[in-house]
């Protein structure tokens, strides 16, 4: 799978709205800043996934 490049839009461009943070082929993520439509971004780190705790508790016990 290819490595995606993260960007953040500067203005509206269809579907994305001003402000959104999507991911992008390389190729597709420099035309996006070239054109001055997005800005290139550092991807957060994921968070962790917590372990599974014990499960749902019900009220009907």
């Amino acid at each position: 799978m290819a490595r995606l490049v993260t960007v953040r839009f500067l203005r509206g461009s269809a579907p994305y709205n001003t402000g959104e943070i999507a991911g992008f082929e390389a190729q597709v993520a420099r035309a996006l800043i070239a054109s001055g439509a997005a800005e290139a971004v550092k991807a957060a780190p994921l968070a962790p996934i917590p372990p599974p705790g014990p499960g749902p508790v019900s009220a009907w016990c």
